[in-house]
């Protein structure tokens, strides 16, 4: 394994010997790149200047450096971001009526000056939406997730070596398998019902002709005698039908109604070609309540490299 990090298009050769690390995550943030650097008289690099990250002649990473931190020893630690991190940075006031969201994240690049790549057509229209003041990534992922309500959907945003990017979570599928033979050293695997699960929706919308609200509700009897009753309650827009609203409070119970399930693998070997957003198949027989064969997206992705080796931790969510 071979790595190399280049700052301004000038190969860094003063590491120190701590790892390096690249950490990326599938929802609302961007990839987050430390290194470590002996300070000399050769070092000068600035906040601002371009970094990338190449393994084994594969780009991983281009983003910026936002901070430094050195020690008595003179040894600066180094982070970086991708482009998104000027999406979480940023507060921005929209307005917008008949979009979706592929056209609200290419309104906010080019009005932030950002570098897009292939951006993905969601195709469902957001009728009327307001923003106010709100961080330009949840705006982008309101949208979203609106479109994965109505359409059901997911798309996975990125930054691809400098290429803000928006793919469908199938088409980000490694034909790849984990399991206990090849690699898993270890794993933490989870099961909840407090994290976004909920065995009731109940929707309102308000009536101006009769001056009350109209409710939807749909619920999983079954479920709620398991659990208890979770129950999610929104209101919706005026500007639904009926129609619309019956249709979306069962997408919005098919989507929660259920035990959530997280897995973490650790200490894998390292591929470059992984990143949060992908999905794997994972074959482990010794989970406990189950046999997990199944393909799982990567919510969040560490790789560490060392001069002597390129390890990964995956954790892992899905349908299992």
């Amino acid at each position: 394994m071979e790595y190399k990090i280049m700052i301004n298009e000038n190969e860094v050769t003063y590491y120190c010997s701590r790892e390096v690390r690249l950490e990326s995550a599938r929802r609302r943030s961007g990839a987050r790149l430390t290194f470590h650097v002996i300070n000399n008289a050769g070092v000068a690099f600035w906040e601002g200047d371009t970094v990338t990250l190449e393994v084994d002649g594969i780009k991983m990473f281009k983003g910026y450096i936002f901070s430094k931190r050195r020690t008595k020893n003179q040894i600066i630690e180094t982070i970086c971001y991708d482009q998104l991190i000027y999406l979480k940075l940023n507060k921005e006031t929209y307005i917008y009526e008949d979009m979706t969201a592929t056209e609200v994240i290419q309104k906010i690049a080019g009005e932030f000056q950002l570098t897009t790549g292939l951006l993905a057509d969601t195709k469902h229209v957001i009728p009327h939406r307001i923003e106010d003041i709100q961080t330009l990534i949840d705006i982008i992922y309101t949208a979203l997730d609106i479109t994965l309500v109505n359409t059901g959907d997911l798309f996975i945003l990125y930054d691809n070596n400098g290429e803000i990017t928006l793919d469908n979570i199938n088409d980000m599928r490694i034909e790849k398998t984990i399991s206990a033979d090849n690699g898993v050293i270890n794993f933490d695997y989870q099961t909840d019902i407090n994290t976004n699960t909920f065995n009731k929706v109940k929707l309102v919308r308000d009536n101006e002709e009769t001056g009350m609200r109209d409710t939807f509700i749909e619920k999983d009897s079954s479920n709620m005698d398991r659990w208890g009753i979770l129950q999610l309650h929104e209101k919706v827009s005026d500007n639904l039908t009926e129609g619309q609203i019956i249709d979306l409070v069962q997408r919005k119970l098919a989507l929660h109604n259920r035990l959530r399930r997280t897995l973490k693998v650790k200490y894998l070997q390292g591929d470059p070609n992984i990143r949060a957003g992908n999905s794997l198949m994972v074959d482990i027989p010794y989970l406990g309540d189950i046999h997990l064969s199944a393909w799982l997206i990567v919510d969040r992705c560490t790789h560490i490299l060392t001069n002597s080796e390129h390890r990964m931790t995956l954790d892992l969510v899905g349908d299992f």
